[in-house]
């Protein structure tokens, strides 16, 4: 059974996060991290927020996903449906 209490629901809808927390939920060390993160910077991963002195994390969560090629214009979609789908089977009509 999941754990479903206010405090596991609060530490999972963290949206700042340290870069120790960042560097391990991206599975490196703390030290590769500082080092990813400053040359991410220039191309433009979210820096530390001036307030909370922590990266907000679903700006990371885009970043990597449009560095990955996951953003909303990765892959294009048809706009309008072209006509009936036809898999081969001239016989199923």
């Amino acid at each position: 059974m999941a754990d479903t209490s206010p405090r596991t629901e609060a530490k999972a809808a963290t949206l700042f996060v340290s870069d120790a927390q960042l560097a391990a939920v991206l599975g490196i060390g703390e030290d590769k991290a500082r080092t990813i993160f400053r040359t991410l910077e220039r191309d433009g991963f979210p820096a530390r927020d001036p307030i909370f002195g922590r990266r907000y994390f679903p700006a990371v969560r885009a970043f990597l996903d449009r560095r990955a090629g996951l953003g909303v214009h990765s892959a294009p979609l048809p706009l309008a449906p072209d006509g009936p789908e036809n898999w081969g089977d001239d016989d199923a009509n």
